[in-house]
C-alpha cells in the first residue's frame, strides 16, 4: 500500500485513490472555497481540503497526478 503526503499536510492512500477515483479536479464551493473533488467509481463525490486560493488547490491536484501517474513525469 502506497501512502503519500501532499504538501506535507494531507495524507492519501495512493493505491486506493488510483483504484477508486474516476475523476479528480479542483473545484470551488460556496462553503469550502477551493477543494479537491474526487468522483469515485460508485458515484460518490469526496472533497479533500479547503483552500483560499485556486493556486493552492492546483498544486495539490498536480501532486496527486504525479503520485497516481508517475510514468507521465512532471505536470506541465
Amino acid at each position: 500500500m502506497r501512502w503519500a503526503y501532499v504538501r506535507g499536510r494531507m495524507l492519501f492512500n495512493a493505491d486506493w485513490l488510483a483504484n477508486e477515483a474516476v475523476f479528480i479536479s479542483a473545484a470551488t464551493t460556496a462553503r469550502m472555497g477551493w477543494t479537491i473533488e474526487v468522483v469515485l467509481r460508485d458515484g460518490r463525490v469526496m472533497h479533500f481540503g479547503s483552500f483560499a486560493k485556486q493556486k493552492e488547490a492546483q498544486e495539490i491536484l498536480d501532486q496527486l497526478a504525479q503520485i497516481l501517474h508517475p510514468e507521465k513525469g512532471e505536470p506541465s
